[in-house]
C-alpha cells in the first residue's frame, strides 16, 4: 500500500514523470495537502497523467490546490480511476463552475464512497447540480449512490442549497433515496439558517442510514433547531447528531 506525502518543495510534475514506470500501476493513494501549489497549465496536465497511470488509485486529497485552471481535464482524468473510493479536495478553490462540473461526473462513479468538498466556494447552483446528476443515475441504472461520507462545510449553500441537499436523504415514490446509503454529513458553516435546517429535517424523518450530521454554524434559530430535535426522536430517523 503505498502513500505519496507531496510538500511544497517537490515539483508535482517531476513527480509524475517519476511515476511513469511499471511501479506506478501499484500506486494506490496519493495525498498533496497543504502544498499551496498555484496550479500552472503543466500542472494539471501532469496530475492527469498521474491519474491514468495510476489504475489501482483508492484515494486522492489534493487540499489547498487551486483548481481554477484546467479542472476540466483533471476532472476528466477521474474517469480513468476506476477504484477511487476517496476524493478529497479542500481550498481548491473550485467555486461554482468547477464544482458544478466536478458533481456532474460523480455519477459514472460506482465505487466513491467519501467525498471531501470543504472550503471551496460551493454555491446552491452546486447542489442543484448534484441532485440532477444522482437522480438521472439512479433512474438510469436502478443503482444508489455509494457514497457514505460527505462533506460540504464551509461553503456558501445557504437555505437554497440545504434545501436541495435534502432532496437527496428522501425516499421519493417508493424508491429509495439517490443518497440512502450515506452516514456522515458535514454541512457546518454554510448559513443554511432556520429554513435549510427544517427541510433537512423533513427529509431526515424516512432516513434511518445516517449516523452523524455536522451543523454547527449555521444560525439555526429555535425554529430549526426544535424541527431537528423532532426528527431525530423519531425511531426512524437518523442516529447521531454531533453538533
Amino acid at each position: 500500500f503505498v502513500y505519496i506525502y507531496v510538500f511544497i518543495y517537490i515539483h508535482i510534475c517531476q513527480l509524475a514523470e517519476a511515476l511513469r514506470t511499471p511501479g506506478a500501476a501499484r500506486l494506490q493513494s496519493i495525498k498533496l495537502g497543504e502544498s499551496a501549489f498555484p496550479l500552472s497549465s503543466r500542472v494539471p496536465r501532469a496530475m492527469c497523467s498521474l491519474i491514468r497511470s495510476s489504475p489501482s488509485l483508492t484515494s486522492l486529497d489534493m487540499t489547498h490546490d487551486s483548481l481554477k485552471s484546467g479542472f476540466g481535464a483533471f476532472f476528466s482524468a477521474l474517469a480513468n480511476a476506476p477504484k477511487l473510493s476517496r476524493l478529497v479536495l479542500t481550498k481548491c478553490a473550485l467555486g461554482a463552475e468547477a464544482g458544478a462540473d466536478l458533481v456532474s461526473r460523480l455519477p459514472d462513479s460506482s465505487v466513491l464512497q467519501h467525498l471531501g468538498l470543504r472550503h471551496n466556494e460551493l454555491s446552491p447552483s452546486v447542489a442543484e447540480s448534484f441532485v440532477f446528476s444522482l437522480r438521472d443515475r439512479v433512474a438510469s441504472t436502478g443503482v444508489m449512490s455509494p457514497l457514505t461520507s460527505l462533506d460540504l462545510s464551509c461553503n456558501l449553500l445557504g437555505p437554497e442549497g440545504c434545501a436541495v441537499i435534502a432532496v437527496l436523504l428522501r425516499a421519493n415514490d417508493g424508491h429509495a433515496a439517490p443518497l440512502a446509503l450515506l452516514k456522515y454529513l458535514n454541512l457546518s458553516e454554510n448559513q443554511i439558517r432556520q429554513r435549510g435546517c427544517t427541510e433537512l429535517a423533513e427529509a431526515l424523518r424516512e432516513n434511518a442510514s445516517l449516523q452523524t450530521l455536522c451543523l454547527h454554524s449555521n444560525a439555526l434559530q429555535a425554529g430549526g433547531a426544535t424541527a431537528l430535535a423532532e426528527t431525530l426522536l423519531l425511531p426512524t430517523s437518523a442516529g447521531a447528531l454531533t453538533s
